[in-house]
């Protein structure tokens, strides 16, 4: 029942009907009738709430916590000792109502990932290829996504996403990862890319071999290492679980101080402003569960990250992230795309040339992209990208070969023109048709260039070898969009006093590098050029000696780096990258944002340090304040929860400022005022038509006598203490169901022995001359005796307890479905036998003068009031034991999971008290004493 919203608001509406008639009832009901609408409801709050409290604390103490839950059920269930019962009552509504919000809060801190799982296609059209690589669609099949098996391959369509990760092996299309970044950027995808599962395919057919299973697929990925991030624990989390006990403990030990100092100095121990009333205020205060609420911060900033496509490995990396004042970047495929691009071409053949953009020498791109045009280099892709949006001559190609790690060469025919014998690839590859002077020439260009990357193109005319062209091409990095405006934004952060000290670590030339860093406006001592892994590793090393590192990089030359920075920040496509094993962070925005997310991380790390600060603050405040109030009795108990768990939520809302700009402010503020204002109108307005119903049945006779029997049965039963005595032996050791069901059937025979002594008595009392004395002690022997068998067989059951729990460890039971047993299970013949035996001591119990008392007054009311008030009471009568019993078999039962000796021990006390009782009622029938008197 525990977290169920529909029992939470069914104890609201008995604790408002019980408060409503408080204050009310006088003008409806008779005094006796309040009192029983006031219990009965406090009783039914205590049964849905107090049920599910009272289980966890039995099996924390049995394993010997000392935590929060029980210093607050100990001020819950310590209300009802001191005559509060409807505050207990209104402490277990509070504390319900604060886990449901609570628990929502976290579960919207979580972040939806399973949006991810439904951003994925359930099923897959697979394809054979032919030789060239080409679908055969007379094979597609569509299947189950989690039954393709990796390496095959599938087929997708313009419109359509791809179902599990792959590499792309036909086809070019634009595709958007919107469900993984955020951004609905489309990105063109090509053979040889890598592309997640849940892609959208925007335009083009897309042939995927399979990299992963469905399971794990990106989704899935970070799905899991998202809520493996969330798990763990950041400083703080740990540092409570460190001295959580020893902060119950002496929290427990200082409210016995409090208890002891009050009754030295005179204070009544009792009563709304006594001493044990403030002690338990005081426990409820001192719990620190808004302090405990504060981690849910880390838990909403990670949520909040992984649904724009960056996944944190924990709390601590935030923490960390914080404290960190300088940030190194490397260059390729982090500030830069990685991606190359033809920046000039530079003729060579007849004189040094000038430089100019691959537009003004449109044939000898064209040439180059004849030539390129089908094959799956990177530079070849860059010479064909270069050509996009440009009109190039048609070109004829013969006799074409590629020498794989050189460079391509064939014939190509210009239109109205010879044709030409062309190579083209790496320097050394075309050093064999070209001149000493133009060689010399084009390692003087490549040497005075700040680009890294060249290739040579040389094109001679077949039937005239004088006539040549040579030609220089360049190949620069391609700076990512609004790079310089995060750079910028790291620097003079909006959400921060001081910014980031920023330094550039590459393996390019330091002339590539300066290109660069002048586009980003760093200064040349900010840019490191040249550095293998294991420097920039050094570099890291270096930078430590100043304070916390975070270092950002992509490809798997940085994870030394990575892995030794303070925090790692890897630039990946999917989470199984090679950088990203290395990285506490993970940007999966390498096609698309780049580093334009890093001002989004840096600002959710110092938020989050910000609001886990100010949660700190509330929680402190709340706790010293409440408790030093409860203590000075300034305040009552039901206050003390509300402010207690009043800074619990706002703790929780406070979080949840990291989500609200997904959401809109406005939005927000605007759907609650609705809510609370709709709430309001539809509560008032279903207690008014209650209160008003309630009120006409009142007036009814048949309605007032059954409030009296159902009162006198429940009084009955709650004020025996032989009842006590003779039920607990029973269902002590039992499973939930059992105890209730055993309660509820020696209830039945008690209701059956009063009966029958009630008619035996009127039927007979005109013709025999009856001693009621005498009756009374020969009653009182025969319940002294059903004691001594309770608490023989009490003795009985208490030793196979051990037995049992041992035996049948690992048994089911039918009362909850658990997957162990935790008390005696009996079956066939014992346990009808021994609910034999319960019915029949229950009727002898009931065989009382004191029948009569409870009774009687039916016999003064009309015929339908009469059956009215018999049946109420038998009813109240059944219920009361039986509830008495299903809560003595929860505790023994949640305690008996962790300790059953410790059941064993408590079974063999309630049999000693059957046994003392019983032999103390036969001594009273031998001597003439009404023990039972006094107890009904």
């Amino acid at each position: 029942m525990e977290g169920n919203i529909a029992i939470t608001v069914f104890a609201w509406v008995l604790l408002t009907f019980a408060g409503a008639v408080t204050l009310f009832g006088a003008a409806v009901f008779t005094a006796a009738q309040c009192q029983l609408s006031v219990n009965l409801a406090t009783a039914g709050v205590f049964f849905v709430l107090g049920t599910p409290e009272l289980v966890h604390v039995s099996s924390e103490l049995a394993k010997g916590n000392i935590n929060i839950h029980v210093l607050t059920s100990i001020a819950v269930f310590g209300t009802v000792w001191l005559g509060c019962a409807i505050e207990g009552g209104l402490l277990l509504a509070l504390f319900a109502t604060a886990k449901l919000v609570e628990d929502k809060l976290t579960k919207k801190a979580q972040g939806d990932l399973r949006a991810l799982w439904n951003s994925v296609p359930k099923t897959a059209t697979t394809v054979e290829l032919f030789p060239d690589n080409t679908p055969d669609l007379a094979s597609q099949q569509k299947v189950d996504a989690k039954s393709v098996p990796t390496g095959s391959y599938a087929l997708v369509r313009a419109g359509e996403q791809v179902p599990l990760d792959g590499e792309v092996v036909y086809g070019t299309a634009w595709v958007t990862v919107e469900h993984i970044t955020g951004e609905a950027m489309p990105i063109d995808k090509t053979i040889g890319d890598e592309v997640p599962a849940g892609a959208q395919n925007q335009d083009g057919v897309l042939v995927v071999r399979t990299t992963c299973s469905y399971d794990d697929s990106t989704p899935a990925r970070i799905a899991r290492l998202t809520a493996d991030a969330q798990k763990s624990r950041p400083r703080m989390q740990s540092l409570l679980d460190k001295f959580g006990d020893t902060y119950s403990r002496v929290v427990l030990l200082f409210t016995a101080i409090v208890l002891l100092v009050g009754i030295l100095m005179g204070h009544p121990l009792t009563g709304s402003g006594g001493v044990a009333y403030r002690a338990f205020a005081f426990l409820s205060a001192a719990a620190p569960c808004a302090l405990m609420m504060t981690t849910i911060t880390y838990v909403a900033a990670i949520g909040a990250c992984a649904q724009r496509g960056v996944l944190i490995r924990g709390g601590l990396t935030l923490d960390t992230l914080v404290a960190c004042k300088t940030m190194a970047l490397d260059k390729t495929g982090t500030i830069t795309t990685g991606v190359m691009k033809c920046s000039s071409i530079v003729p060579i053949e007849g004189s040094k040339g000038k430089a100019c953009p691959p537009a003004d020498d449109v044939e000898s791109l064209a040439i180059a992209v004849a030539l390129e045009r089908h094959s799956l280099h990177p530079i070849a892709r860059a010479v064909v990208a270069s050509s996009e949006g440009l009109e190039l001559p048609r070109i004829q190609v013969e006799d074409f070969k590629t020498e794989h790690g050189k460079g391509v060469k064939g014939i190509v025919t210009l239109p109205d023109a010879a044709p030409l014998n062309v190579r083209l690839g790496s320097l050394s590859y075309v050093s064999e048709v070209l001149t000493p002077g133009e060689m010399e020439l084009a390692k003087e260009r490549v040497k005075c260039s700040a680009v890294k990357i060249t290739a040579a193109l040389v094109a001679t005319e077949v039937d005239r070898p004088d006539k040549r062209r040579v030609r220089l091409f360049r190949f620069e990095d391609q700076l990512r969009e609004r790079s310089r405006a995060a750079i910028s934004e790291l620097q003079n952060p909006p959400w921060a006093k001081e910014g980031m000290d920023l330094v550039m670590l590459t393996g390019d030339n330091h002339a590539s590098a300066m290109r660069v860093s002048e586009q980003l406006g760093f200064h040349e001592f900010q840019v490191k050029a040249g550095l293998s892994p294991e420097a920039k590793q050094g570099m890291i090393a270096e930078l430590q000696k100043k304070g916390g590192v975070v270092m950002v990089g992509d490809g798997i030359n940085d994870a030394p780096a990575l892995a030794a920075a303070d925090v790692g920040i890897a630039m990946a496509s999917t989470p199984s990258d090679a950088a990203a094993s290395a990285a506490d962070i993970l940007l999966l925005h390498k096609d698309t944002a780049g580093i334009t997310v890093l001002p989004f991380v840096m600002k959710i790390a110092a938020i989050t340090h910000r609001i886990v600060k100010q949660n700190i603050a509330i929680a402190a405040i709340s706790v010293v304040g409440t408790c030093s109030a409860a203590l000075l009795g300034i305040i009552p108990l039901w206050l003390t929860v509300l402010l207690h768990e009043g800074s619990t939520l706002l703790v929780a809302a406070n979080s949840m400022r990291l989500l609200l700009p997904e959401i809109g402010r406005r939005e927000v503020v605007r759907l609650g005022l609705i809510v609370a204002v709709a709430g309001t109108a539809w509560y008032t307005g279903a207690m008014a038509f209650c209160w008003k119903t309630m009120r006409s049945l009142s007036n009814l006779e048949m309605v007032q006598s059954a409030y009296a029997g159902l009162l006198a049965g429940v009084l009955h039963t709650l004020t025996g203490p032989d009842h006590l005595a003779a039920l607990a032996p029973l269902t002590i050791g039992r499973t939930r169901g059992q105890s209730a069901l055993f309660g509820g059937l020696w209830g039945c025979g008690h209701n059956t022995g009063q009966i029958l002594f009630g008619a035996v008595f009127l039927l007979l009392r005109d013709r025999l001359n009856f001693n009621l004395d005498f009756i009374g002690q020969f009653s009182q022997a025969l319940v002294g005796i059903t004691l001594l068998l309770i608490g023989f067989f009490g003795f009985k059951e208490a030793a196979d307890v051990g037995r049992r729990a041992r035996g049948e460890h690992g048994v089911g039971h039918g009362d909850g479905g658990h997957g162990h047993s935790h008390g005696p299970v009996m079956t066939g013949d014992a346990n009808d036998g021994f609910a034999v035996g319960t019915y029949v001591t229950g009727v002898i119990h009931g065989l009382q003068p004191d029948a009569l008392l409870v009774l009687l007054p039916a016999l003064a009311l009309p015929s339908n009031a009469a059956a009215a008030y018999l049946a109420t009471f038998l009813v109240g009568t059944v219920v009361a034991m039986a509830s008495y019993t299903f809560f003595i078999g929860v505790s023994s039962s949640a305690i008996s999971r962790h300790n059953p000796n410790f059941v064993k021990r408590i079974s063999q006390g309630s049999a000693l008290i059957a046994v003392l009782v019983g032999i103390s009622l036969l001594i009273g029938a031998a001597t003439g004493i009404d023990i039972l008197g006094g107890g009904h």
